[in-house]
């Protein structure tokens, strides 16, 4: 997940020490294998009932496009959506700390 305009190296992530990584304006984090299944991603303004069970990562990026976008590596699945703020507080909500086939992306005005 980034900003729409950032070109962030996220080349230094180690998913053997974390399933996330954060690099300027950009998450990168690990979900369950494609080959696995398929995963499902939603996006919210607020924390969404039910909440996944597991807090995967809260982080403050900048936004200055006021868009950021989720995708994969090869980007064969990229969402792209706005944001009210140019600081968004992200909060990574997810079924399974290490092969996650459900998260929740919380997006809100930081401050």
């Amino acid at each position: 997940m980034r900003d729409v305009g950032a070109e962030d190296d996220l080349t230094g992530w180690e998913p053997a020490d974390a399933n996330w990584y954060r690099s300027g304006n950009s998450i990168i984090f690990g979900v369950m294998p494609g080959a696995e299944g398929s995963v499902e991603c939603a996006v919210f303004d607020e924390q969404p009932e039910p909440a996944l069970p597991v807090v995967l990562a809260r982080q403050e990026i900048s936004a200055p496009s006021r868009r950021l976008v989720v995708h994969d590596p090869n980007e064969t699945v990229r969402f792209e959506f706005r944001v009210r703020a140019e600081v968004v507080a992200l909060l990574l909500l997810v079924d399974d700390g290490d092969f996650a086939s459900r998260v929740q992306i919380v997006s809100t005005s930081a401050g």
